[in-house]
Order: structure tokens, then C-alpha cells, then sequence
């Protein structure tokens, strides 16, 4: 796996400038291919979410030990409890794909395993919510897969499937997937949008909601 290039901020950085200065230095780096139009199309593996139909597509690489992607999680979260939010969540679909920054967060890997192992019992979702919700508790401990199955039972998941599930070849091999998508398209740090094949050029968190809304009228 090649070298992830960018290093993101420590907890001393405000949250909100962590996911600003983040989205701004991956999404204002110049002369790089920015419509990939494979990243307009849902895939049999995919795990999304919000709208059924399939048409307008917001594709996220995401870590969930980084913590410029937690934020962007809250804010998506948040942002689809409102009127406009709601409109959004009825015309685009939201896809997932992990991209775990192996060389500067040590659970990030074991994590996404976490999270497809749970979605193999159709709570990938929620196990998402509770990684991104407690990833200080579980971001730099030595032995996170048994805190992620502590996870499990708290989701009236089947713990002995789900251990099991973690470490099988499937799982490693549809993470692998993600990261090898993520490697064409030239992802260097996380979180990066598509909508429908563009990367989004972001520098504010009203950024996508305004890319998200203007595909959404």
C-alpha cells in the first residue's frame, strides 16, 4: 500500500479548523484529475445510504480514527435532521468508502473491519456512528478489536459472528477494495467528496451542503 501523503491535525486543533484546513489543502492541490466518472456509479459492495434512487452520487473516502472525517460525520448527521437536509437525503445517495491512513493512525485499519463486520449483520451504520462518536476512546489502545466487540454488544450484535467476520479474508478483501478505488482516484487524505464523479473543491463545511443542494432541487 502506497504512503499516505498527508498528516492531520492533533486533538490541540480546534475541531472546526481541523476539518477546514484539511478539505481545503486536499481539495485546492493543483493540475490533478478531478472528474473520475466511475465514481458516478454505485457498486454491488457499496454500502450507502439516504436515497434509494441512485442518480445523484456523493461519494466520501473516509478513516474513522481521522478527525477531520468525524467531523464531517456531524456535520452530515446534523445537517440531515433539518428541512433542508431532508430534501437532500430524498434525491442523493450517500456511499462510503473506507480509506483507513495506516501510516499515521494505528486502529484506523482494524476499525473499517469493525465497521464491515457489523454491516455483514446490517448495522454498518450505527457501528460508523459509534466509532466516529468514541474515537478518542478507541483511537491509540493497544487492543481496539475488543473494544470494537464491546461495540458489537451494545448493537444486539452476534459477537462470536462478528469477531469472526473481522478478521475473515472477505472482509479484508472488500477493504482492500476501497483502499485500491480510493489509490486510482488519487486520494490523499481524508475526508474527499465526489458528487457524480467531481471532486468537490471545499473549503467550508457550507460548501457541500451548497453542492448538495443545488443537485438536489
Amino acid at each position: 500500500m502506497q504512503m499516505k501523503k498527508l498528516l492531520l491535525g492533533g486533538g490541540a486543533v480546534l475541531a472546526i479548523g481541523i476539518f477546514l484546513a484539511v478539505i481545503y489543502a486536499v481539495t485546492n492541490t493543483p493540475a490533478k484529475t478531478t472528474y473520475h466518472p466511475e465514481l458516478s456509479k454505485i457498486t454491488a459492495s457499496d454500502h450507502i445510504s439516504w436515497s434509494p434512487d441512485n442518480k445523484q452520487i456523493l461519494v466520501e473516502y473516509s478513516d474513522f480514527q481521522c478527525p477531520a472525517c468525524k467531523i464531517a460525520h456531524e456535520y452530515l448527521k446534523s445537517f440531515a435532521t433539518t428541512k433542508e437536509g431532508q430534501q437532500v437525503l430524498k434525491k442523493v445517495t450517500f456511499v462510503y468508502r473506507y480509506y483507513p491512513l495506516t501510516q499515521i493512525h494505528q486502529n484506523a485499519l482494524a476499525s473499517a473491519y469493525a465497521a464491515e463486520a457489523a454491516g455483514k449483520q446490517q448495522k454498518f451504520n450505527e457501528m460508523a456512528d459509534v466509532l466516529f462518536t468514541k474515537q478518542g476512546e478507541w483511537g491509540t489502545i493497544s487492543d481496539a478489536p475488543a473494544k470494537f466487540v464491546e461495540y458489537a454488544k451494545s448493537l444486539g450484535l452476534n459477537t462470536d459472528q462478528f469477531q469472526k467476520d473481522m478478521t475473515s479474508q472477505e472482509t479484508v478483501a472488500r477493504i482492500a477494495a476501497d483502499i485500491k478505488s480510493g489509490d486510482s482516484v488519487g486520494i490523499e487524505a481524508t475526508p474527499t467528496f465526489y458528487l457524480n464523479g467531481k471532486k468537490l473543491e471545499l473549503n467550508s463545511p457550507d460548501d457541500l451542503k451548497q453542492s448538495l443542494l443545488e443537485v438536489s432541487k
